[in-house]
């Protein structure tokens, strides 16, 4: 009886010693909320649309629908997806802004992150660096799993 007792002991150190390692090493990351750009206003006179793309399927699984709309206001470039935007629920869901628009291809190529995705469907919109002639496409990009979930290409 001892020795099952000292064994669940050894047991659980071990584990709890497993647990605050990986917890103390994990790198915490903190979306930088100045990226959200919820309070610029898209209906002023100043805003135009500079390009727009339609979010399209992966494959089966990773799928995403809607617009995004690159948007020039008084306040900085913006990219805003529409009411109708949705994409597949997962883990670890970031946009990306891609200088590569290939749809066939499953990585992001080279990249800016916007930030987090703030939720799977509905308006929302991020700033965009001051460079956007380069860029092609907006991706919805999965870190955990390192895929792509949707794309839409610019144009």
């Amino acid at each position: 009886m001892k020795k099952i007792i000292l064994l669940a002991v050894v047991v659980i150190a071990v584990g709890g010693g497993i647990f605050a390692i990986k917890n103390i090493t994990e790198k915490t990351e903190t979306v930088d909320q100045s990226t959200v750009a919820e309070s610029i206003d898209t209906k002023n006179s100043g805003a135009a649309t500079l390009k727009q793309g339609d979010f399209i399927a992966i494959d089966g699984f990773h799928k995403g629908s809607g617009t995004a709309q690159i948007i020039k206001t008084d306040q900085g470039n913006i990219v805003k997806f529409g009411d109708d935007f949705s994409v597949t629920n997962g883990p670890d869901l970031f946009v990306y802004f891609s200088k590569t628009a290939d749809e066939n291809d499953k990585n992001p190529g080279d990249f800016v992150s916007l930030g987090k995705l703030q939720k799977t469907s509905g308006e929302q919109t991020y700033k965009l660096p001051d460079n956007i002639e380069e860029y092609k496409s907006v991706v919805i990009w999965c870190r955990a799993f390192k895929t792509t979930f949707s794309l839409a290409p610019l144009r």
